[in-house]
């Protein structure tokens, strides 16, 4: 499983749970079931994700995910599960292309997280060739939080790397070139953006110390890392490499460098 299947999947079965909370009735039994299905260990590596549908409860959430006007968390949790169920069983049900030329406002005016879940979704079920090429989430549909709201805190992170952790991060390469990557270093750090400038110095550095959570400043080169996947859109997948990897190590810093390094990656 791709790290991109990965997020799009989990944030599907988050976004199902939460909307699941939200409802004003009573639960019923398979509902209670689906319930404890979507909810899963993220330590796992291969993560059994299957909700095993039964047909008569596939065909009831197909019907209330083409019936929005009746209650707007009941359709959005069916849509969720519908679209769910179309990676797990690609030969059952329609290709979306009804409901998205129907529902796609809908959809968009859904609250951000659950928004950004279900547009996800779509664009990896189309690049799995599970839905109509006609359902196309704009760039804006598919980010819960706008690029300037998840760098600004990534940035401010980055530049409490201290002066002995930017020493360390410089000798990173073997001590190579160790005056020319802190200077580097230090003027990136300086610069609105903490883009890097094109060049080996001081990417190299810094991409090599964010590997490995024992080196000295890998929670401010992570942070730069990031922040640069964003502007380039993670084109050599900077970020989707480093996450099986270092996972659970994300997951137990301090809530300062964990917040805002977990929604880059979200991001």
């Amino acid at each position: 499983m791709t790290f991109r299947k990965y997020q799009a999947m989990f944030d599907l079965r988050y976004a199902a749970l939460d909307l699941l909370s939200a409802f004003t009735r009573e639960l019923t039994p398979k509902e209670n079931d689906v319930r404890e299905t979507l909810k899963f260990s993220t330590s796992a590596r291969v993560p059994l994700w299957n909700l095993v549908l039964t047909e008569d409860f596939w065909t009831s959430q197909v019907s209330v995910a083409c019936t929005p006007g009746e209650s707007r968390e009941e359709f959005l949790f069916a849509t969720c599960l519908v679209l769910l169920d179309r990676f797990e069983n690609p030969g059952r049900g329609g290709d979306f292309e009804w409901e998205w030329d129907a529902f796609c406002e809908i959809y968009r005016g859904a609250p951000a997280a659950v928004r950004a879940a279900l547009m996800n979704g779509f664009k990896m079920a189309q690049e799995c060739s599970l839905v109509s090429s006609a359902v196309r989430p704009t760039r804006s549909d598919l980010a819960t939080d706008e690029p300037g709201e998840v760098l600004a805190p990534l940035i401010a992170l980055a530049r409490k790397m201290t002066s002995e952790e930017r020493a360390a991060v410089s000798k990173a390469d073997y001590g190579c070139d160790e005056e020319k990557h802190l200077a580097a270093l230090n003027a990136t750090l300086e610069s609105k953006s903490c883009r890097f400038p094109g060049t080996w110095f001081p990417a190299e550095v810094v991409e090599l110390v964010s590997f490995v959570p024992s080196e000295p400043g890998f929670i401010g080169c992570s942070a730069m890392v990031l922040a640069n996947a964003i502007y380039n859109g993670d084109h050599v997948e900077h970020a989707s490499f480093r996450w099986p990897m270092n996972k659970l190590t994300y997951q137990a810093l301090p809530a300062k460098a964990r917040v805002p390094i977990l929604k880059a990656f979200r991001h």
